[in-house]
């Protein structure tokens, strides 16, 4: 038991970060609203999310672009907050743009594809 302890304070001292079983997941984070629009050569993405996990968490988002049939044109990973954690509890705005307005996109869906903690070093 103490060498389980002593781990766990060095893990704590060199900065990791230790998750028990209320870790935080994808279904923890909540997409509130997002909408898009084409502006020139780029389509816009807007929105925000909250983050319902009990930790300060970064949070990755994709954006899926289609055309009307439904075929997909584009796909885009971004952090919307880059390397640093959102807040527990917090409502977060996001926006990404994509130089392709010409490819017909008709619809874009947005969806939290992965959670994590950033260090605080």
């Amino acid at each position: 038991m103490r060498l389980i302890a002593a781990i766990a304070a060095a893990a704590l001292l060199a900065g990791f970060t230790v998750q028990g079983a209320s870790a935080c997941d994808r279904g923890d984070i909540t997409i509130l609203q997002s909408n898009w629009r084409v502006d020139g050569r780029v389509v816009r993405v807007a929105g925000e999310l909250k983050n319902g996990c009990a930790t300060d968490t970064a949070i990755q988002l994709q954006a899926i672009y289609r055309k009307e049939s439904g075929e997909i044109v584009h796909v885009s990973d971004f952090w919307p907050a880059m390397t640093n954690n959102i807040r527990a509890g917090e409502t977060f705005g996001f926006s990404t743009l994509e130089p392709i307005a010409s490819q017909g996109v008709a619809k874009v869906d947005v969806k939290v594809i992965s959670v994590r903690q950033w260090s605080s070093r």
